[in-house]
Order: structure tokens, then C-alpha cells, then sequence
């Protein structure tokens, strides 16, 4: 994670985040409590570069209400507001593009966050604008997002990461004795995506298809439309569920399995109007020591859906 780059989530409500965190989150955080809810910081790692998502996924869910997942990586902001553990919506804004950024559904926003209706005709604009607009244009995907976070009544804690308080730097009206500091409980969490890929596709294009800026630009690989969907997110949703011998939700944008003592999490990922599924990410969560049996469930179930699996830990095609 680059220094800039920073991840927090809004959790609204009168909840005791604080006593949710340990049962929820294996890596470090931090939590404090602001008006309307808590904000917490959870600690990046690069072998679950999603874990933002788990965790706000795992906190709606837990609280039956409203989370925002908000995220800075390079110049792009990302926002994903989950209602009782359903994705309402998902942002994304690239700052340096001219284009329009995706997502960003004004009215439900506010109305989940209890903000006024009238708002949108300030937060919608605001959304839409790109980099070079005169009215909304912005240098920093950091000052877009302290814009959005005031109109939707979030605390501002624009710019503010995990990493920004253990160098010293708090969010605006949280003092130090507000924080606490969760060191994690050591049980297990491992990030995945599934794709599909041509047969005789090499690691390095599935690399480059995972990690574009970075294979693209240490390997000269240009990244092509050689990926195949999945189909519908209704018909990949009952392959995987019928796999993983699991009911789901007619609605759900995650769904979970169980593996002897530990847990399978896919993510399919907010449509934004696109109704077919690209790419699937998956959280193993299990106690040490208790991976094996999730693992082999996962191959199962790629094999099922015709899937490579990508593991973010190693870097590595692990099934194909």
C-alpha cells in the first residue's frame, strides 16, 4: 500500500463495534467511537488487499445496518455502502481520468445515512464530476472524499488510514484516548479471485490480468478482453451455492459456505447496472491450522464454475 493510500468504515448506530472487532477481524485495527456510529481502521495487508470489504461486509451483517466502506489506492476513490450485509452501492472515482466515475447512487446514500433528501442535488453533481470539472473538479481523490463524507453527515476522516495513526496522525475530532487498538486474534484470513481463463494462459497473463499496473508496466504484457465472464450473477451464484451445498439469498452480492470449522466468502461484487460476473473474490477465514479442508472446498468449487484461482499470498495461480 502506497503511502497515500488509506482505508476506513463508517459504521452507523449506537453498536458496540468494539466488542464485534475480535470475532471478526484476524489482522490489527483501529476503532473509535464518533457522533452517529464508529469509525474503524482496519490494517492493510497484501494478502488480503480486500479485507476492507470483509470487514464492512462482516460489520453490516453483524449490525443488520448501514456501513460505508471507504478507500483510497493511488488516485482512486472507492466507496461501497452495504444495509444490512447487501451492497446498496459502490463508487469508484479515478482522479487523473476525464472520465465519469461509476456508481454513486446520490438518493441512497443519503437516505441510509439519514442525511436530507434535498442533499442530492449538491452530492449527485459532486459524484459525476470528473477531474476537470470547473464546478467539482479535484486534485486529490482524498479531497472528494472529505466533500462526500460531510454531505452524508460522516465524520471527516478523509486522508486517514491505519498507518496514518500509527505514525501519529488523528482524524479530526478524535483525540488519542478515543482510539483503541485491536492487535488481532492470529486466526486465519486469505484473499483469492476466480477468473476465467483460455486454456495454455500462462501465470504471467493471469498476473496481468490480476495485477495490471504492475505486470503491465514491469513486463511490457498488454492486458486483452481474454477473460470469459461467468454469466449471469443469478447462474453463478446457484452453481457456487449448489457446490458449497448452501441456500442462497435471491439478492445476495456474498455469499458463505462452511468448511469443517472454517469459511468460505464470495464476493461477486456490486453490478452497477452489469448483470454478468468477470471476476469473484474469496476470504478464507479459519483458525491456524484449520485451512486444508476450506482449500480443497475452494478447488472444488472452482472446478464446478470452470475457474482459475488467483491466490493473493503467494501470487500464484493455485487451481486451474
Amino acid at each position: 500500500m502506497a503511502t497515500n493510500d488509506y482505508c476506513n468504515i463508517a459504521v452507523r448506530g449506537n453498536h458496540d463495534v468494539a466488542d464485534l472487532l475480535p470475532s471478526l477481524l484476524p489482522g490489527a485495527a483501529f476503532v473509535a467511537p464518533v457522533a452517529g456510529g464508529s469509525i474503524v481502521f482496519p490494517e492493510p495487508d497484501a494478502a488480503t488487499p480486500h479485507v476492507g470489504d470483509f470487514l464492512a461486509h462482516s460489520l453490516s451483517c453483524a449490525t443488520h445496518g448501514a456501513v460505508l466502506l471507504s478507500e483510497v489506492s493511488g488516485d482512486v476513490l472507492r466507496l461501497r455502502l452495504f444495509d444490512d450485509g447487501v451492497t446498496v452501492d459502490e463508487y469508484v472515482a479515478e482522479t487523473p481520468d476525464d472520465g465519469v466515475p461509476t456508481g454513486g447512487n446520490a438518493p441512497a446514500l443519503l437516505a441510509t445515512f439519514g442525511a436530507p433528501a434535498s442533499d442530492a442535488e449538491f452530492l449527485a453533481p459532486l459524484l459525476r464530476a470528473s477531474r476537470f470539472d470547473d464546478d467539482y473538479g479535484y486534485g486529490a481523490a482524498s479531497d472528494r472524499h472529505a466533500e462526500i463524507a460531510d454531505l452524508l453527515g460522516v465524520p471527516t476522516v478523509a486522508g486517514i488510514g491505519y498507518e496514518a495513526i500509527t505514525q501519529g496522525k488523528l482524524p479530526e475530532g478524535i483525540a488519542q484516548s478515543d482510539l483503541r487498538q485491536f492487535a488481532g486474534t492470529g486466526s486465519y484470513l486469505q484473499e483469492f479471485t476466480l477468473l476465467r481463463v483460455p486454456d495454455g494462459t500462462s501465470e504471467t497473463e493471469v498476473a496481468s490480468y490480476v495485477l495490471p499496473d504492475m505486470v503491465s508496466l514491469e513486463r511490457g504484457i498488454e492486458v486483452d478482453d481474454w477473460v470469459s465472464d461467468f454469466g449471469t450473477l443469478a447462474t453463478v451464484r446457484e452453481t457456487i451455492a449448489d457446490a458449497a451445498d448452501v441456500v442462497a439469498p435471491s439478492d445476495a452480492d456474498w455469499l458463505t459456505a462452511a468448511a469443517g470449522d472454517a469459511a468460505l466468502h464470495f464476493d461477486f461484487g456490486f453490478r452497477n447496472d452489469v448483470d454478468t460476473v468477470e471476476t469473484i473474490r474469496v476470504f478464507v477465514s479459519a483458525p491456524l491450522g484449520t485451512t486444508n479442508t476450506a482449500l480443497r472446498r475452494l478447488a472444488d468449487i472452482a472446478q464446478a464454475v470452470s475457474a482459475t484461482v488467483w491466490d493473493w499470498r503467494t501470487r500464484r495461480v493455485v487451481v486451474r
